[in-house]
Order: structure tokens, then C-alpha cells, then sequence
């Protein structure tokens, strides 16, 4: 037998449907026609009935094969009273309507063999408005998902009469969420689903609204801010004070210089997010010379990486009060100001307050991650900085491998066969002696380049990834839309110079002439 089930917009339709399938036998079919790449409610029916086979744009022909072998069928048509399906045109079937009492006297009963009561709906179906989307890969985390789920059912984007989805969580979760506007609330349902942990999950999510007056722009970029990449799920409510076990082994991933260009960052966070890395870590400049500084500030903060103070950072909390060295021309010194003063206009109370409470170091077990160096988020550790210097910076931490930035050239330098000459003061009835003392261990620091700024000549952006339990270093380069962040810092007035050095990985702003000096602030 074939059922086909039409209605007005949140008439219960599906519900009706998968009340049906519950008493059928083992072998059925679902059939919903013009969903194309938004499947919401054949979804929902998948993941209930596993055993039931769906089809929303198969061929006729494979549609058919079933329908011939007599299993119940269930075709579940649009709300615009478009009912038609030649394929339907030779095949016995009923046709029931779902309809709200307003709709008694509709053009439903004349097509319906049975009318059932379903939902009230107010919809004026000429005027209505159908915005769908897919949203596969993407990951929310809660309590942003529901703040625009109550932003769009309560009329922020427009008149809305109904809504649903299939939205992934942070935690690896699937949940429908279902809205009409004749009803209380909203309806949350998990869906049953394996918890999909590891990187973007590879299965079906999207967004249906219908309503009048719909900014269907600002509901499609809603969903995109609330973009979430999935970490490894907490021990805790919180981060443990130490990030993982003393002697545990993982990938980790660093970042460093994002200078506020959040098209590099989102590339780079959506390529982490396919790799094994269990921690990210940043080691500063978030803001300077970019045009979205507090974005960069929010997607970091959202992600709740682990993030040292950058000179730029600290230059946006405490002012530019380095010595006239930083600059090597006064073309260097007019085009940093501009940035510096843009810069400090467009971030937020919150953004400077998150900039001010960053650490100037962050420690873990045999690891330390730096901006600059230890000794100054301004200075540079460049691969042919003097080792004895080298060697000192990374002892002062007490690590065996120093993560750092700054230079925006990324680089891996290994202290290998490095010693120190200690000299030991007697009593005066002995002389000095020197003996030269060898390392223990490998020393190593590792420069994760730039992720908003790169200076090796390619406008790629670059990251690290490093494993604790072989020591092995990984620097990346990932392509990105760079032309998107040439174009916004023209059009938010900083310096056309920026765009066009960004474009050929080219420095955005000379360093001084001696690198290794370290302004007096």
C-alpha cells in the first residue's frame, strides 16, 4: 500500500508518518521528494527506522523496484499543494491530509481521500518563504546553538512559522530540533546516532525555516560564526592544571602570529581538525596589522586555547612605548603606527582585557612555549642566532624544547653536542678552574612561522605539529583564500602596502637592524 501524506507547514506530517512506521512491518519505504541536499526528515526517519529504505533523489527506476514488491510505502509531500507525482499517476495509493481546523474548509479535503487533524498554521502559503541548507561538517557547541535557535524562533530574523534541523554538538552528538509556531516551545530530540568524536563528522546536518520577511543572509551567517572546531572532550568542567597526564603522549598543534587575518585561521583550525592532534597551543599576536582583531580574539578564546602574550598583544594593552630602534625608516615607523592606532581603536573592552591577562610563558612537563624568547615578546630567535645565546634561552625554562614565534619564518634548530663552560670559585687555596660541562639532553627550538603573516615568500599560512613521544617536528603550510583578507584590509583603511605584501608572504613591516636587540620599555 501507498500512502502519500500532504499538509500545510508543521501540520505533523512526519510525526504522523513515523507513528505509521512503528506499527508496519520490518520492510518499508519513505519517500520525501524536493528535500535535494537537505534531507531533514528523511534523516530523522533513517535514524529511527534503520530498516527502512529512503529515497529523496534516487532514480525513479530504483524507487519503483521497491514499491513493486509490496512493502508499505509512505510518500510525504511539500505544504504548497503541490501533491502531483506522475510516478504516482498509475500506482494505487490513498492520500491523506493533515490539516489544523482552520484549514477545514481548504483545497486539502478536496484532494485528501481521509483528512486528519494535525497543528494549527497561521502560514499564508503564497507569501511564504522556504530557506533550507546544509550544514555537514559542522560542529556547535550548545549554548551558542541554542541562543540562535531561540534568536530565530522568536523572530530576530524575521517572522518565523517553522523550523528544524539536525545539528552536531561538541561532545559528538546529533540532536533534531523542531519548531511550530503554534506550538510551546521547541522540540530537542536526540537522534540515534554513534557519537562521532574524531574530527568533523562525515554524515547529514542542515536547517529548514519557513516563514515571511526572512533576512535569509543573516540567518546563513549565523550558523557559520557559531562554527565550532571539535577538541578531544574534557576530563572535567574544566582544563586539569596540568593539560595532560606527566609522560603522556600526543600530537600537539602550535600556532603563533595570527595578526588578526581570521581567513588564515579558520583554514589552518579546519586542517588541524582532519589531522591526529589532541592539543593546540598559541603562542600570541593575535591582533596587529589584520583587519578582525577581536574575531581572532573570540575564535581563540571559544576554542579555549592555551595562548602566551605577543609583542603586538602586549603593545594594544600597555601602548607603543618601544625605543625609536624598532623602526629602521620612518615609512616603517608611520606604517606601524597606523596599524597600532587602527588596531586600538577597533578592539573591544573584552578583547583588551583577554590581551592583558595572557601568560608571557606557558609550561608543560618538558615543553615551553614562548613568543619572542623568554626574556622578551620582542625578541627575535632566528636559525642562526648565536647557540650559545640559543642554548642559554631554552636552559632558562628548564624545558628541553622551546616553542616560539615572532619571526614568522618557521624553522626547527636542533642544540646538538652543545657545551658550557662553568667556571667554580675556591677558597684561595685553590685556583679557578673551567671544565666544560655537556648537555644531558637534545635541546631544540621550534618557530611555528605565521599563521596571518607569513615572511617566507609565500603567502601560505604555517603552522607546527609535533609529537611528544618521538620529538618529531611537522612544519605546515596551508593555502588559504588570502585575497578575502587583501580586500578587507583595503576596505577597513589600513595601509594598501599590508595587502600587497601579505600576497607575496613578503614582511608586513622591517624588523630594526639588529634583530636580536631588545627595546628598554
Amino acid at each position: 500500500m501507498i500512502t502519500v501524506v500532504a499538509g500545510p507547514c508543521g501540520a505533523g506530517k512526519t510525526t504522523w508518518i513515523l507513528q505509521e512506521l512503528a506499527q508496519a512491518p520490518t520492510a518499508a519505504v519513505y519517500v520525501t521528494p524536493g528535500t535535494g541536499t537537505v534531507p531533514i526528515d528523511a534523516t530523522r526517519v533513517a535514524t529511527r527506522f534503520p530498516q527502512v529504505e529512503i529515497f529523496h533523489h534516487q532514480p525513479e527506476t530504483e524507487l519503483l523496484r521497491h514499491l513493486a514488491d509490496g512493502v508499505p510505502a509512505y510518500f510525504e509531500m511539500g505544504f504548497q499543494l503541490e501533491t502531483d507525482m506522475p510516478l504516482l499517476e498509475a500506482l494505487p495509493h490513498r492520500r491523506i491530509a493533515l490539516v489544523g481546523e482552520e484549514h477545514q474548509d481548504a483545497g486539502w479535503q478536496l484532494w485528501a481521500d481521509q483528512v486528519i487533524r494535525g497543528n494549527q498554521s497561521t502560514l499564508d502559503v503564497k507569501s511564504a518563504q522556504l530557506w533550507r541548507a546544509p550544514l555537514s561538517g559542522q560542529v556547535f557547541d550548545p549554548p551558542s546553538l541554542d541562543t540562535f535557535w531561540q534568536e530565530l524562533t522568536q523572530g530576530a530574523y524575521g517572522e518565523v512559522h517553522r523550523a528544524k534541523g539536525i545539528f552536531e554538538l561538541a561532545d559528538g552528538q546529533a540532536f533534531h530540533l523542531d519548531f511550530v509556531n503554534s506550538l510551546p516551545g521547541s522540540a530537542y530530540t536526540e537522534l540515534n546516532l554513534p557519537r562521532w568524536v574524531q574530527g568533523r563528522p562525515n554524515r547529514f546536518s542542515g536547517i529548514e525555516v519557513v516563514g515571511q520577511g526572512l533576512d535569509e543572509g543573516a540567518i546563513a551567517a549565523t550558523p557559520q560564526r557559531l562554527l565550532f572546531i571539535r577538541l578531544p572532550p574534557r576530563r572535567s568542567s574544566g582544563y586539569p592544571e596540568r593539560l595532560y597526564p606527566p609522560g603522556g603522549r600526543m600530537n600537539i598543534a602550535v600556532l603563533s602570529c595570527i595578526h588578526s587575518n581570521l581567513e588564515a585561521l579558520e583554514a589552518v583550525l579546519r586542517e588541524i581538525d582532519q589531522q591526529p592532534v589532541d592539543r593546540i597551543y598559541c603562542l600570541g599576536d593575535l591582533v596587529g596589522y589584520g583587519p578582525y582583531p577581536n574575531e581572532v580574539v573570540a575564535r581563540i578564546r571559544e576554542l579555549d586555547i592555551p595562548t602566551c602574550q605577543g609583542c603586538w598583544d602586549e603593545d594594544i594593552v600597555d601602548g607603543l612605548n618601544a625605543c625609536d630602534c624598532s623602526y629602521p625608516s620612518l615609512l616603517a615607523e608611520t606604517r606601524g603606527h597606523l596599524a597600532h592606532e587602527w588596531t586600538n581603536r577597533e578592539v573591544t573592552p573584552e578583547t583588551r582585557a583577554y590581551l592583558a591577562a595572557l601568560p608571557l610563558t606557558l609550561q608543560q612537563d618538558n615543553l615551553c612555549f614562548v613568543h619572542g624568547s623568554p626574556h622578551s615578546q620582542h625578541e627575535y630567535l632566528l636559525p642562526d642566532t648565536s647557540a650559545f645565546i640559543a642554548l642559554e634561552r631554552v636552559l632558562t625554562t628548564g624545558a628541553d624544547t622551546l616553542f616560539c614565534g615572532h619571526t614568522h619564518v618557521p624553522y626547527v634548530r636542533h642544540l646538538e653536542n652543545s657545551h658550557l663552560t662553568l667556571k667554580a670559585v675556591h677558597p684561595a687555596t685553590q685556583p679557578p678552574s673551567h671544565s666544560p660541562t655537556p648537555l644531558s639532553s637534545l635541546k631544540r627550538i621550534i618557530n611555528a612561522g605565521s599563521v596571518g603573516e607569513p615572511r617566507h615568500g609565500r603567502p601560505n599560512a604555517t603552522y607546527v605539529i609535533y609529537n611528544t613521544d618521538t620529538q618529531q617536528a611537522e612544519l605546515r603550510e596551508v593555502e588559504y583564500d588570502y585575497a578575502k583578507t587583501c580586500a578587507a584590509i583595503l576596505e577597513k583603511g589600513l595601509p594598501a602596502i599590508f595587502a600587497w605584501r601579505l600576497s607575496q608572504g613578503l614582511e608586513y613591516a622591517e624588523k630594526a637592524d639588529d634583530p636580536t636587540h631588545v627595546c628598554e620599555r
